[in-house]
């Protein structure tokens, strides 16, 4: 038996021209697939955002030469190489691909330069990439300031990553975060030894 709402329901659908119902239909079944597919992209799509700052015993020059020395990321990102493409990779427009991990869970990172500049009256310079794949989408960069021979970098994420669940966005924020510091003291290190 009908309740007295099923009923009513019946009722007023019973009431509205064939086409309203298809019209009706229709956005019933688009608004379940575009919650769907939220739903989807929710739990397999994470955002990935931190920032890291480091201060070091070098000038800012020597930090920003170093810092946009793509294969040299290489000697303080563990386990990673780059390699860049044809043309000035440090320039605007410019690509590089970084390769992080071993065999077949290498992780492949595919960038191109957005910004690149370098104030010499200030002494500090700025750049910014985009994320172009195949795994990592968004975008990542970095700020490099100075006085005399102290200077500091901040670096920041904020990249997609499909098939990562969104509740575990947090916790890969804060291992990724915590990676990065572990670079930041490497590469203190390599310039200690090289100045």
């Amino acid at each position: 038996a009908l309740d007295t709402s099923q009923r009513l329901n019946m009722t007023r659908l019973s009431h509205t021209p064939v086409s309203d119902q298809g019209s009706y239909g229709v956005q019933r079944l688009c608004s379940g697939v575009f919650a769907i597919a939220a739903g989807v992209r929710y739990f397999t799509m994470a955002l990935i955002e931190f920032t890291v700052t480091h201060d070091f015993a070098v000038s800012s020059k020597v930090l920003w030469d170093e810092m946009i020395d793509w294969p040299g990321h290489g000697d303080w990102i563990p386990a990673t190489r780059v390699v860049t493409d044809a043309g000035n990779a440090q320039a605007v427009g410019g690509t590089f691909t970084g390769y992080t991990g071993y065999g077949p869970l290498t992780l492949v990172d595919r960038m191109q330069v957005l910004a690149m500049e370098w104030d010499e009256a200030t002494a500090q310079g700025s750049c910014e990439v985009e994320k172009l794949g195949p795994v990592l989408k968004g975008r990542a960069g970095f700020v490099v300031t100075g006085d005399g021979d102290e200077s500091r970098v901040e670096w920041f994420e904020q990249v997609t990553v499909p098939y990562l669940p969104q509740f575990l966005g947090p916790i890969v924020n804060k291992i990724s975060a915590f990676g990065f510091s572990l670079g930041m003291r490497r590469l203190a290190k390599v310039m200690r030894n090289r100045h």
